[in-house]
């Protein structure tokens, strides 16, 4: 019984450990699985491999797989029979071993029915046996499997080459294995380096050979070339190449550079100062920035900021110091550096200079009084910056030439560094003047920054740029000046966005766009430097086309004044052509308004101009300025950023212009809330008025002036905002009522067009006089959107032709305050009837 009972284990382990070997077979055995394709590039690497080398590579890496000399002999000599039968297909199988004994010295030519045969018993004995023979049995005598791998290598190139089976093949002695052999693929990347563009291989593979082509009829064969562009889109191929086997990549290289020119009378090593260099554009941003700093009395250091890094450019020297300094005390020279910011300080000010009872506080003879007062002026340079870049072309229209794919500007060296002057209570190096003024050294005398965008601005790219940090200082308002100009073009692409989705249009940027942003004594700027299109090219029907880039191009000047505005709190906004325009309608003016040809020109007699185009729908205003301040260097790029932040972050801007959000803005400072409000309001508005531009022309109401009212009502409208000083927080009090604004818009159209006096053909409409209907309009803006307590920062009130007396005081908040009492017939007042403001 027990020996039973042992053979009965006995024979259970074995048939254990006989399943477990079975398994582990098996395991030991991995899937192939080739494609005709990869059957072909393999033998090509083996054949121009073991025609080199004289022995066959070890293994073939293709895709990924690995294919050892074993598993191409069984791959080789399968896809012959299958080519025989008319069969190009792929194979699986497990792989193969190697021989244990490789032998055979058979050379010779084998014909075709011989080649065929030796393929069909290699075959055979490798699918019975799992590896490859020892050796082949033909008619030349014993091949070594080296030998067969290399001939089966070449029947297939053969094929491949001709589209036949070849009528028969020559053996030829190989022993041995070589390397492994990878397939090649092309990859490369690039960097661009002003003209020059660095391409650096990123291939993987074997690889013997490099061709590039640049795109240009220029080639190098060379791994890791440099090669030289002009401004252009060139498609670049690599082409690699190892055993036979070549791949490419191409890519589309577009070269864009802007070339900047320094230009000044100041001199740098005796000679006026004229620099130029070339600075690539090959991000969605660039930031380049000029600036000046005082270095020394009648010195400065001229600097260059890109992206954020500093670069000395030059020191320069004022000429007629230079040639006159030995002529003077060097306290003569001191002063008039300390007068020509006096001067300008002044001016800013709104003061006249005391230039007499500055010079009496230094000791100067009546001689040097008369040098300085004579010669102070000779001792400011220009500083001329020139920007060339690929964008659009300018225009010019009605003898009115808009911004292109260049900019000239010129800064003021006034050789000493400008100073911030504001109220007490802020923290920094602070020079107390009196009880009411600080003098807060910038550390800048003049800077002026380009801000190029080459594609969309996102919420991503915006917020990269916001946070940086920089100590106070010139790099810092280098920093708050290209974030300026950053946040003008976020914005018009924001509300490209919003108007796309509105009027079914799709939109791409197709060459770079430009803002200056720039601070010099005579004043400070931001000004669009290329086309109204922004380089935006869109698809969609031609009237809808029209309506995007109407809802787009006329809100920009809104932005720009107020982006400007959450800087500069209290800027002039008849400094900016819509605003300006605007509150001439408000203040009683009138506008002259030109239909010519396929443009509305508006004026209001001031300088200050929009123009239509009615085959595209943009819309293009004049330039853009406004008083200097020193200010960037700290706290007006800080509130440049928290602008940004509160575009980015607050509930979503996109989210109010389609009526859907509201906003709190709690936290932040007055001159945000203000400029946040305007923002929203003229966006939103531009998007709802194109349509009316569209039907009027659809309509065929081009010559009757429409045009021109469609866009002073929208003018007016900004204006209108522009006059509120709301600081407290608020929901989005006016886009509460938005379904009412367009509305608006049309009866302030409708009722325009009645006070209209028509010139011959349509061609030049009169006055516009409508100031007492329209001040009615305002009232009943006000009335309707606002809440009460927001009526005070409202400057329009009712007065004798709303039948009102209006009556003001100054209150215990020394604040002037309002009282709109109306009256009866008999001239007597309704108290009880008064609207306290």
């Amino acid at each position: 019984m027990c020996y039973h009972i042992m053979v009965v284990a006995v024979r259970r382990l074995l048939f254990f450990l006989a399943i477990l070997s079975f398994f582990c077979l098996l395991g030991s055995s991995s899937a192939v699985s080739l494609s005709y394709d990869e059957i072909c590039d393999v033998s090509k690497l083996i054949g121009n491999y073991t025609a080199q080398h004289e022995k066959i590579p070890s293994q073939v890496v293709i895709n990924g797989k690995n294919v050892s000399a074993d598993d191409y002999l069984y791959a080789s000599s399968s896809t012959i029979i299958n080519l025989d039968q008319g069969r190009r297909v792929g194979l699986s199988f497990n792989s193969m071993a190697s021989p244990p004994s490789p032998s055979g010295t058979g050379t010779g030519t084998l014909q075709k029915a011989g080649y065929l045969q030796v393929a069909k018993n290699v075959k055979a004995f490798m699918e019975s046996y799992g590896r490859s023979p020892n050796y082949a049995s033909t008619a030349i005598g014993q091949v070594r499997p080296e030998s067969l791998i290399y001939a089966n290598a070449r029947i297939i190139n053969f094929y491949n080459s001709t589209g036949r089976l070849p009528n028969y093949v020559t053996v030829e002695y190989v022993t041995g294995k070589g390397g492994i052999i990878v397939r090649p693929r092309a990859d490369y990347t690039y960097t661009i380096q002003g003209y020059n563009v660095q391409f650096q291989d990123k291939s993987t593979g074997t690889i013997q050979y490099y061709k590039w082509d640049f795109g240009d009829q220029s080639t190098s064969t060379q791994k890791n070339p440099v090669h030289a562009y002009k401004p252009g889109t060139y498609k670049v191929t690599l082409t690699v190449q190892g055993y036979g086997i070549t791949d490419t990549k191409t890519i589309t290289l577009e070269v864009m550079l802007a070339t900047v020119h320094v230009n000044s009378t100041a001199t740098s090593s005796g000679k006026p100062l004229n620099l130029t260099f070339k600075i690539p554009l090959n991000d969605t941003v660039k930031w380049i920035s000029i600036g000046a700093i005082s270095s020394g009395l009648f010195n400065e250091t001229i600097f260059l900021v890109e992206d954020g890094i500093a670069y000395k450019l030059a020191e320069v020297t004022n000429p007629f110091y230079q040639a006159n300094s030995q002529s003077q005390r060097e306290i003569v020279w001191q002063v008039i550096a300390g007068l020509n910011r006096l001067i300008e300080i002044y001016t800013k000010l709104g003061a006249e200079p005391q230039v007499n009872e500055y010079l009496n506080n230094f000791n100067l003879t009546q001689a040097e009084k008369i040098f300085i007062l004579t010669n102070y002026n000779k001792c400011i340079d220009p500083l001329q910056v020139s920007v060339e870049y690929p964008g659009e072309e300018k225009v010019t229209i009605a003898n009115i030439t808009f911004p292109g794919n260049k900019s000239t500007r010129t800064l003021l060296l006034l050789y000493t560094n400008g100073q911030y002057i504001h109220p007490p209570g802020e923290t920094g190096p602070n020079i107390i003047i009196n009880d009411t003024l600080i003098w807060e050294a910038s550390n800048y005398d003049a800077i002026i920054t380009y801000t190029l965008a080459t594609g969309k601005i996102t919420n991503q790219t915006l917020q990269k740029w916001l946070n940086r940090t920089y100590e106070p200082g010139p790099l810092k308002a280098a920093h708050g000046t290209f974030l300026t100009g950053l946040e003008v073009i976020y914005l018009h692409d924001l509300i490209a966005e919003e108007a796309a989705t509105r009027y079914n249009v799709t939109w791409t940027r197709t060459m770079p766009v430009m803002v200056s942003a720039g601070d010099h004594s005579p004043g400070t700027w931001i000004s669009l430097e290329c086309n109204h299109n922004m380089a935006v090219k869109a698809e969609g029907t031609p009237e809808n086309i029209k309506a995007f880039n109407y809802a787009r191009t006329s809100a920009i000047n809104p932005i720009e004044y107020y982006v400007m505005e959450a800087l500069f709190p209290g800027s002039d906004p008849t400094s900016a052509p819509t605003t300006g325009i605007g509150l001439t309608l408000l203040n009683g003016g009138s506008l002259n308004i030109l239909e010519s040809g396929n443009y509305t020109l508006i004026s209001d007699g001031q300088g200050r101009y929009l123009i239509i185009d009615h085959a595209t729908g943009i819309v293009r205003d004049m330039i853009y300025a406004f008083m200097g301040a020193y200010c960037y260097y700290h706290q007006q790029t800080e509130w440049a950023r928290e602008l940004g932040q509160a575009i980015i972050f607050s509930e979503k801007l996109d989210s109010l212009l389609d009526g859907n959000g509201t906003v709190n803005l709690e936290g932040l400072d007055d001159s945000i809330k203000k400029a946040y409000i305007g923002l929203v309001i003229s966006m939103y508005i531009a998007l709802e008025g194109p349509m009316a531009f569209v039907d009027i022309l659809n309509y065929a109401l081009v010559g009757q002036g429409l045009i021109g009212l469609n866009m002073a009502a929208y003018a007016t409208t900004i204006a209108y905002t522009s006059l509120q000083n709301i600081t407290d927080d608020i929901k989005k009090f006016i886009i509460e009522h938005q379904t009412y604004i367009p509305k608006d818009i049309i009866d302030i159209l409708l009722t325009v067009f009645g006070y209209v006096s028509k010139g011959g053909a349509g061609a030049i409409l009169g006055s516009i006089g409508f100031c007492m209907w329209f001040g009615d309009k305002i009232l009943s803006f006000r009335d309707y959107y606002l809440p009460k307590e927001y009526w005070k920062y409202i400057s329009y009130h009712r007065s004798w032709y709303d039948g009102y007396e209006l009556r003001c005081y100054v209150g215990e908040d020394h604040c002037i305050h309002y009282i709109e009492i109306p009256k009866n017939p008999d001239g007597s007042l309704r108290w009880d009837e008064a609207v306290y403001i």
